[in-house]
């Protein structure tokens, strides 16, 4: 089999059904099989879904996992030469997959490989990745988050540069290299898994590239955004972890220190907003930016805390 191809979908059958939908139009040629993760599916979404898509593997999971937890249940179970890391939030346009899968032969080191990055409006959302330093991690502090950071290289149509990171919304790999990697680690829930494991992949020597002849449509935070009140603690808790790993405790200290005083400056700046769409939402996300950022609590932990304290456990 070419192709194993994985989707976690937190109940989201719309996004979920487009996403398929849209890559089923350009796979022509290549024999693949898509796994979708079903997390906490409602008994009506998870039958649909199954009528919808007969021919695709449903792992329904529903205790409480993250992103890396969800998407290795596909991974390790996948058949394929080939791995595609999908978003349920992400659409094709165009034969990116066929161009991805060509990519690995024609760059013979590559073993990750990523299309164009694009939002909805389809100007670049991101193309590839630099290297991140220090400051860049003091960054992911703010709302624009590490991604700000992309690489600069110029988009020449169909050229192929060496990149120092993928995205988790969308990734081509060869299973090979996963299973070496020993897939995403799961200590992390919402983020960084995608950037630890290209941390990781880049220490073992395997080739990471952007192929901009490839491009998929990501509506960022279409499925986290009713919820970003829990997204935002939780995926800086993961940032925490990962630069005590990476660097030490005295800089992660002064990361959360950081962390504190951003949010709240950015919690005074919401409160005299008048932007009512997004202002309670986002109170309630910089409060719990504030009084989480000096917590020790393992990010799943603290998911399963704020998601009781918000009713939906």
């Amino acid at each position: 089999m070419d192709l194993s191809i994985s989707i976690v979908s937190y109940n989201q059958l719309a996004n979920l059904s487009r996403c398929v939908a849209s890559m089923q139009k350009h796979m022509e040629g290549i024999s693949y099989e898509i796994i979708v993760v079903a997390y906490r599916f409602s008994p009506e979404n998870l039958e649909a879904l199954r009528n919808m898509f007969p021919e695709a593997k449903i792992i329904e999971s529903n205790e409480i996992r993250g992103f890396a937890e969800n998407h290795n249940l596909a991974l390790k179970s996948s058949q394929g030469t080939y791995c595609l890391v999908l978003n349920d939030d992400t659409f094709f346009v165009d034969n990116t997959i066929d161009i991805l899968m060509k990519t690995f032969k024609s760059v013979p080191d590559a073993c990750f490989v990523s299309p164009v990055i694009l939002n909805r409006d389809r100007s670049i959302q991101l193309c590839g990745r630099e290297r991140y330093g220090l400051l860049d991690w003091f960054l992911s502090g703010t709302p624009h988050g590490i991604d700000t950071h992309i690489s600069k290289k110029t988009l020449k149509e169909g050229a192929i540069f060496q990149t120092a990171g993928v995205s988790g919304c969308c990734f081509m790999a060869r299973r090979e290299t996963l299973v070496d990697l020993g897939f995403f680690c799961e200590d992390y829930f919402f983020c960084p898994e995608d950037v630890a494991l290209s941390v990781e992949a880049e220490k073992k020597g395997y080739g990471m590239y952007v192929n901009t002849a490839g491009t998929i449509v990501h509506e960022h935070a279409a499925t986290a955004g009713p919820i970003h009140d829990i997204i935002l603690p939780v995926a800086l808790q993961g940032n925490f972890l990962f630069i005590g790993r990476q660097y030490n405790r005295v800089i992660e200290m002064i990361f959360r220190s950081y962390t504190f005083a951003v949010h709240c400056v950015l919690y005074l700046a919401w409160h005299f907003s008048r932007r009512a769409d997004k202002k309670k939402i986002w109170m309630r996300a910089c409060k719990n930016a504030m009084r989480y950022s000096f917590s020790f609590l393992p990010p799943k932990m603290l998911f399963q805390k704020l998601a009781r304290s918000k009713g939906m456990l």
